[in-house]
């Protein structure tokens, strides 16, 4: 069932959802239950942007997939979230060098 204000996208199964939130729609939502990186979690998060900030993360570090297929960074905010999906989220972290063996 589609959410009150959904744009009309025909996607494959498994494909991310992209929906524009109408002004009113109720922003209250029972926890569905997400399988991120493995782990089966309750979340009310109601779109990927969402999950991001629940969950702290610095977005600018991070690839998301969900249902298999890689979402772009810019539709995070706009993609909706539903009970079963199936996401892998990579923080990519950055370090520092390490100097090679000095050989003499």
């Amino acid at each position: 069932m589609d959410k009150p204000g959904a744009c009309p996208v025909s996607l494959k199964y498994g494909k991310p959802r992209i929906y524009e939130k109408s002004a009113g729609e109720d922003v209250n939502m029972d926890p569905m239950n997400l399988t991120i990186n493995g782990e089966t979690q309750a979340s009310t998060a109601e779109t990927l942007g969402a999950l991001v900030e629940l969950l702290a993360m610095k977005p600018d570090r991070l690839a998301i997939e969900l249902n298999r297929e890689i979402v772009p960074r810019e539709q995070w905010q706009h993609t909706p979230l539903h009970d079963g999906d199936r996401l892998e989220i990579v923080h990519f972290v950055g370090g520092g060098t390490v100097s090679a063996p000095h050989i003499s």
